[in-house]
Parts: structure tokens; C-alpha cells; sequence
């Protein structure tokens, strides 16, 4: 953490040349004595809470409210409240600033415990519905349901808060042309055969006819949302010697600020590529939740006066282009929607109107296309409809009551049935055939959209059997029949999910996309909290192989937030599951059962003394040259040429402490 003190935040330190701070023993008592105090305020105020109920538990919110001062109150420092709910804070010394930030950081009232990755949906009441009966019929067990909105698993469009990187790279203003030129290229190669928004003849036509590109609003929003995925897979070597993820931040916010005073000159002036670059903003990590609101209302404002919305038929090569646009600001106000960023849909039809979006004609192939971008096309136009049938579902289960089983089997059912409609309805060549689909084998231009629309198919399906889930308040609960079909279906597409992705990057390295892996892995573990053995080995084998797949892409080795946050989530949950899988053979694999119990009973006993020897607690295994000693290093034989990673074994020099 790094604190400015001054003026300007209310900190005043009296006093010249402040040395560094020493740690007194009158000092150090205390501090030891004011953090018991704290300690045994919080432990006072959980019994009160927890005795006296939520009444009481607000009222008492608002009287340590009240007596905020009085709860950091010393005789080294002093506070005082100029308006109501600011503060000016003096330390006498600066060697209190140590205490002041640790008996501020100790103070518990104002922290709000919360699950990290977990969003507990808001209690019925505070859903608006038209059918009044309907909205009685909410059960009231929807507030401890866990879903997982887009905010918390879509690192791609809502990352931590971005403060103004102080790093500066250099070479910006030299490298901005070749830049943006890099970044209109990848962007038709690498995402164009996935979302054709604006066909790839059709958009070199435009670049081409630009004067100075670094000032067009589009390209610079195209720089904005693609220059991330051009430094990390596809920048030049010769320009950066370290990847730094520093440095990419930092063009991204500058590349944000001219995209938003390029912006500024024509918000008053509607044109479908204003539209669509305020739509690729709003996809991006860089621009504040409230922003996102507001640009997006103004795209929604000029799709309006430009008359751009979806055709209801076919019709010229013009229209749909515009129904395009039209869908793509589809996509984000069905992200600010579900995010909780925007109360209402700002379209019409709106992005909840399910009934009214399916009936009408959404992207389809056209002239324009290449034959690449003419598949992805029709790819996107299924992944639309799936969108639509999740969110149609999902209002469905909101409003039946989950609690009566009859029901729930009822809805599962439901979902079930349709979901496997919507696969039967799609073209043969959009298949993919799991039967022969092995994980070896990697994917052609021509069968990659067969890899996407399975895994949208394993994602919406698994977000959808999340409701069908128990809720455990930290307890173990044991599962029906109903509710454990429903978490083995999120752990088979779960592991279907990560095969697909980790065959997918084998053939295109850069389409990792992180944010998609965490929210499979945060649904994995969910599954873990159940007390199942066959739910919690294949959930944990699932995670190892996501952790062999994260350690391959390229944004672990430039320090990504949402890769290292994951790798780490995975790490300790398997260290909290007790590392390796263990249970019953006949629960993997009947062949490996009747394997092991045809095997002689002093084979295993071989086997178990060679583990143990793998496994020497307390022994000495190098000898006196810092060698190791050849009968206790018997490293297992790499089988995956992806793992090799995990299975490195790393001799430190210790010379260093000598």
C-alpha cells in the first residue's frame, strides 16, 4: 500500500525531518493493549448480534457509527470532524502513523465480511415482476442461492479497480501508429471469425480511407479493447525486453483517455461506428461501472436515431450490418444487466424480453462475409438463442418454488429437455462429435466453432443446474437423488469445458480468454463443499488439469491478475481438499478395480516401499557434496508433455547461507 499524506486527504504530520520510526516497549504494550481491546469489541459485538437478532444488530451499526471517533481515539493523535462523515486527522508525531493505520486497519466495524467469488442473489421481495401471484410464489429460499453473475467471472470486462498506473512507457507515442495498425489486423483475425460485427472487407475499406487513424474514435476504441491480447501474444520481442504487465496497463489507460476525449467531440453526433465504439469500451477493464452506464445509454440514444435494430426478415446486405451493431449492443447490456451495473434493460425489445428477442432474425451470413466470418456468424446467431433460453429458464426457476421436490424435478427436467432441443436443432457441421473427440487432436478453422458452441453449451448448462443446488450455510448436506444429478452435470461439463479449452489453445495459443476458466473453476468449486467422494475426485482431477491449462497460457508469464488469482484459487483448494484425490476404485473406473485386485499381494508390497521411499520424512537426501543421493531420488516419469511444470524438481543453492 502506498499512502500520500498531505493537505489534500486531511493528514497532517507536525514536525521536520521525520526519521524512521522506532518500536518503543511503552509503545509496543500499547498497541498490544489496544489491539486486545479491539479484539474483545468484535467478540462483543458478534455475541450482541448474534443473541439479540438483526434489529439489534443494525442499531448497534449505527451507534458505532455515531462513535467512530471515539473508537480510534489516543493520545497520539487527534481526530475531528469537520462535516458529517469528514475528518481531519493530526498525528502529533510521524512515528504514530504505524499505529494510526494499525489500529484504523483493526477496526472492524466497516469491513463487510464476504465470500470472495460467491454472489448471493437479493432477496425475492426486491424483484419486480408484472404477475403479482407469481411474484407471491417466490420462495423465499432464493436468498442463500449462489448464482455467478458476469462481474465476478468475466475478468475480461470488470477486473479490480484500475487506479492510474504511475509507469510510463516510453516508446508509446513512437509505437502508437504501428499499434494500432497490429491491433485492427489481430483483431480481424484472431476475433472476426467469431463475432463478425463488421465484416473484415468492410473494415480494411474504412482504415484505408483514414487520414490520421490516431484520432478516429473506432480505432482507438479497437486499440483500447484489443491492445492487450496484441502485447501478450502477438507483440514484437524487439520492443520489450520484460513482460511487464505494468506497461500494458499503462497504454491501456492512455489509450482510454484518448478514446474518451476523441469521444467527446462526437457524442452529439450519431454514426454507426460511434455505436460501436462505445460498445467495444464498455467490453473492456478499463472504464469505470459507472461510466459503462453512462456510455451505454448514449449508444442505445444514437442506435435509436439512426434507426439500428435486428431485422424481423431478410433483408439487404445494409440491414445486416446494422442488426449486427444492434446485437452486439445486445452483448453489453446483457452483461450490465446480469452485473447489476444498469436496473433495467435500455433496449427495444429489451435484453429480459425473451419471448419478443426470439422472434426475431438475428446475425446471419452475408455477402460481405468471408467464408470464415460467414461461419462465425452463424455460430454467433446460436450462441444468441442459448443466451436467450438460459435467461428464459432462469426466470422460470426464479419464480416456481425449488423446495418442493416434485417441482424441482419438474424444472430439471425442463432444462434438461430443452437445452438438449436446442442441440438437436443446430446444423450438422456445428456438431462436435464426442464420441471420437479424444483432446489430441486439435481443431481446424474449420471445426472451431464446434469447440465454441460446446463450450457455451457446458457453461449456460452448468449456470443453469446451480440452481438446483442445496444450500449448505457451511454445513455438510447431503444431496437427493434430483440435486446430486444435477452437480454431476456440472462436473462432466466442467471437465468437458477444460478439455475443449486446453485442445482449443493447443491450436490457437491466443484464445485463452481467463475469465471464462475462472468462473468453470469457481463452479467446480462449489461442487467441492458437498460430501461426496465421486463429486470431490472428479471435481479435483478437473481442477488439476485447469491448473496444467492456466500454466500454459501466455498471461501467467505477464503476471495477469485473473490467471494468478486462479492459479492460486485452485492451489488452496486442493491443499484444503488434502492434495491428491483418494476414494474407491469402483467409483473411477471398474477396469482399474478388477486390475488391482488380480495383482499379487507382494506386488503391492513392493509398491508400497517404493512410495516410501519417494516419501522419506526427516531423512537426508543429499549426501555431504549437497548431491543428491541416488536411492531417494526417484522423480516420476513426465507423461504429459504440458506438465512438466508441476513435475520440476528444484534443488535450491544454499551456498547463500553459509
Amino acid at each position: 500500500m502506498e499512502l500520500v499524506l498531505g493537505k489534500h486527504n486531511g493528514i497532517v504530520i507536525k514536525g521536520k525531518n521525520p526519521r524512521r520510526p522506532r518500536m518503543r516497549k511503552e509503545e509496543e504494550r500499547m498497541l498490544l493493549e489496544s489491539t486486545l481491546r479491539l479484539n474483545q469489541l468484535a467478540e462483543d459485538k458478534a455475541k450482541l448480534a448474534a443473541a439479540t437478532g438483526t434489529m439489534i444488530q443494525e442499531q448497534q451499526q449505527q451507534q458505532q457509527k455515531r462513535h467512530v471517533m471515539d473508537m480510534i481515539k489516543s493520545d497520539k493523535w487527534t481526530v475531528e470532524e469537520r462535516t458529517p462523515g469528514e475528518y481531519t486527522i493530526i498525528l502529533h508525531n510521524s512515528h504514530h502513523l504505524f499505529h494510526f493505520i494499525h489500529t484504523l486497519s483493526r477496526s472492524g466495524w466497516y469491513h463487510q465480511q464476504q465470500t470472495p467469488g460467491i454472489y448471493t442473489m437479493p432477496p425475492a421481495s426486491s424483484f419486480n415482476d408484472d404477475d403479482d401471484d407469481d411474484q407471491l410464489m417466490v420462495p423465499a429460499v432464493r436468498n442463500s442461492t449462489a448464482v455467478l453473475p458476469y462481474i465476478n467471472f468475466h475478468g475480461e470486462l470488470y477486473a479490480k479497480p484500475i487506479w492510474k498506473p504511475r509507469t510510463h512507457w516510453s516508446l508509446f507515442d513512437t509505437a502508437l501508429p504501428a499499434l494500432l495498425d497490429d491491433c485492427i489486423h489481430y483483431l480481424l483475425c484472431c476475433m472476426n471469425h467469431y463475432y463478425p460485427i463488421r465484416p473484415k472487407r468492410v473494415m480494411i475499406k474504412w482504415y484505408s480511407s483514414l487520414s490520421d487513424p490516431s484520432k478516429d474514435p473506432l480505432v482507438l476504441a479497437i486499440g483500447l479493447f484489443w491492445a492487450r491480447h496484441v502485447f501478450i501474444h502477438h507483440f514484437p520481442s524487439g520492443l520489450l525486453t520484460v513482460k511487464d504487465n505494468k506497461i500494458v496497463e499503462a497504454v491501456q489507460c492512455r489509450l482510454a483517455e484518448m478514446v474518451r476525449d476523441a469521444l467527446s467531440d462526437c457524442f452529439d453526433v450519431p454514426h454507426i461506428h460511434h455505436v460501436y465504439a462505445l460498445s467495444l469500451c464498455n467490453m473492456t477493464n478499463r472504464i469505470a461501472k459507472e461510466q459503462k452506464a453512462l456510455w451505454h445509454t448514449v449508444a442505445v440514444r444514437m442506435a435509436i436515431t439512426l434507426c439500428i435494430r435486428p431485422c424481423e426478415h431478410p433483408t439487404t446486405e445494409q440491414a445486416e450490418l446494422e442488426s449486427r451493431v444492434w446485437w452486439y449492443l445486445f452483448h453489453v447490456d446483457h452483461f450490465l444487466l446480469e452485473s447489476g451495473i444498469i436496473p433495467t434493460s435500455l433496449l427495444t425489445p429489451a435484453s429480459d424480453d425473451h419471448d419478443a428477442l426470439l422472434t426475431l432474425l438475428r446475425p446471419m451470413p452475408c455477402g460481405l462475409d468471408e467464408p470464415d466470418e460467414a461461419r462465425g456468424a452463424l455460430v454467433w446467431s446460436h450462441i444468441l438463442k442459448l443466451w436467450l433460453i438460459r435467461r428464459k429458464l432462469v426466470k422460470d426457476i426464479e419464480r416456481d418454488d425449488i423446495t418442493n421436490e416434485a417441482r424441482a424435478v419438474a424444472l430439471l427436467q425442463k432444462v434438461r429437455s430443452t437445452m438438449e432441443q436446442w442441440q438437436a436443432d443446430l446444423p450438422p457441421d456445428l456438431l462436435l462429435d464426442a464420441s471420437s473427440f479424444t483432446g489430441l487432436e486439435g481443431p481446424t478453422v474449420a471445426t472451431e466453432g464446434c469447440y465454441v458452441i460446446s463450450m457455451e453449451r457446458c457453461t449456460n448448462l452448468s449456470l443453469l443446474m446451480r440452481f438446483f443446488f442445496p444450500p449448505t450455510n457451511g454445513e455438510t448436506v447431503a444431496l437427493t437423488v434430483w440435486q446430486r444429478q444435477a452437480v454431476m452435470t456440472v462436473v462432466e461439463c466442467s471437465i468437458e469445458f477444460v478439455r475443449i479449452r486446453g485442445t482449443l489453445v493447443q491450436f490457437a495459443p491466443c484464445q485463452t480468454w481467463p475469465g471464462d476458466l475462472k468462473r468453470t473453476v469457481e463452479m467446480l468449486i462449489s461442487c467441492m463443499q458437498f460430501n461426496d467422494p465421486e463429486v470431490v475426485v472428479r471435481s479435483q482431477l478437473c481442477l488439476m488439469r485447469a491448473l496444467r491449462v492456466l500454466r500454459c497460457y501466455e498471461e501467467v508469464q505477464w503476471r495477469d491478475d485473473t490467471c494468478i488469482e486462479t492459479i492460486l484459487r485452485i492451489e488452496q483448494a486442493l491443499e484444503a481438499a488434502g492434495g491428491a484425490p483418494s476414494m474407491p476404485l469402483e467409483a473411477i473406473d471398474p477396469v482399474q478395480q478388477q486390475s488391482h485386485s488380480s495383482q499379487p499381494s507382494s506386488t503391492n508390497k513392493k509398491k508400497n516401499k517404493a512410495s516410501a521411499n519417494n516419501n522419506k520424512d526427516g531423512f537426508m537426501l543429499f549426501d555431504r557434496k549437497l548431491q543428491p543421493r541416488n536411492q531417494y531420488y526417484q522423480p516420476p516419469p513426465a507423461v504429459d508433455p504440458q506438465d512438466q511444470l508441476s513435475r520440476m524438481l528444484v534443488f535450491e543453492d544454499i551456498s547463500k547461507f553459509y
